[in-house]
């Protein structure tokens, strides 16, 4: 797996899309990788993205009371 970018470079609603499902990688088990993956992917889609609630989401995964 190869390391994550910056988040300071990603830009677009896509690529943030794209920055939070490879976050979930670095979550410590499969059991939570699962459930935030399937939670980015109910807020958006790669087509469809809703820029504040995918924000949210990727806030939730960066602090320690969502874990």
């Amino acid at each position: 797996m190869s390391p994550l970018p910056p988040v300071e470079l990603v830009r677009t609603p896509v690529q943030l899309y794209r920055y939070l499902l490879r976050c979930c990688r670095l979550l410590p088990s499969r059991t939570m990788q699962q459930h935030y993956k399937h939670a980015i992917r109910q807020v958006s889609s790669p087509d469809q993205v809703k820029c504040q609630r995918t924000a949210f989401v990727g806030t939730c995964l960066s602090s320690d009371t969502c874990l």
